[in-house]
């Protein structure tokens, strides 16, 4: 019985939610209020971020401060590739290593830096 009537609540919530939704009634600034303060108490705050912090990224002079190494032959017989470019690496090869180790080729990365302070892999800060 129980089962039944939190089925039949569930289905009118939903029904009721879905026609506001279908009919713009929903206030669009409200909502999205209310996923940033959701993000934001939830330590989420990287996954939605405003556009200005999206495209903030490093200086050059930043950049540069990222280490960079050559790619040794013993190295190449692990199958590493650059995420960004899905491009394997050769030998003796610049590539970056930033803060949390991951690597990447060097004009790859230095595109991506430009654009973003965080690894396009884990979301660390690249600094």
């Amino acid at each position: 019985m129980w089962l039944e009537i939190s089925l039949i609540v569930a289905i009118v919530t939903f029904s009721v939610l879905y026609g506001k939704l279908a009919c713009h009634e929903v206030d669009e600034e409200a909502a999205r209020a209310a996923l940033y303060g959701f993000f934001e108490s939830t330590h989420h705050s990287r996954i939605f971020m405003s556009p200005c912090q999206e495209c903030t990224g490093l200086s050059r002079k930043k950049i540069d401060m990222i280490p960079l190494v050559r790619v040794q032959d013993d190295e190449l017989e692990l199958g590493r590739e650059c995420i960004i470019c899905k491009d394997g690496y050769k030998a003796g090869e610049a590539v970056r290593v930033l803060r949390c180790k991951h690597q990447y080729h060097r004009e790859c990365v230095d595109y991506w830096l430009d654009k973003s302070v965080f690894c396009p892999l884990c979301r660390c800060e690249a600094l």
